[in-house]
């Protein structure tokens, strides 16, 4: 796509981020599956805030895409290379991008409180 910065690159992640946890399928199912039991049992009060409901509802589909992938195939296939990390999908973009509403709302409350 653009030379030398971001590209497209089947690989195929039989670990967590950044490839730990390399052949833990059963292990990254059940930490995928409590992350999901936790938002939905703790989901009143974690969601506190429009960023934390956000939050919540993106990183609960990126661990719903990644768990389908590793239950469906044994693997999540990750396929973005910006060549500065390593390659991702768009699972772990909404993961990322949850848990950094999280922080926005953290920031946000702390400077208020604050104030």
């Amino acid at each position: 796509m653009i030379p030398n910065v971001l590209d497209f690159q089947l690989v195929y992640n039989y670990g967590a981020a950044y490839g730990i946890f390399q052949n833990q399928r059963i292990a990254l199912i059940g930490v995928s599956i409590a992350v999901l039991i936790a938002c939905w049992v703790f989901r009143h009060m974690i969601i506190t805030s429009r960023w934390s409901m956000v939050g919540v509802v993106i990183l609960v589909g990126g661990a719903i895409g990644n768990l389908m992938d590793r239950v469906v195939h044994g693997f999540v296939i990750d396929f973005i290379n910006i060549h500065i990390i390593p390659v991702f999908n768009v699972a772990d973009m909404c993961i990322n991008l949850g848990i950094g509403c999280f922080i926005v709302e953290y920031i946000i409350f702390r400077r208020a409180a604050r104030d």
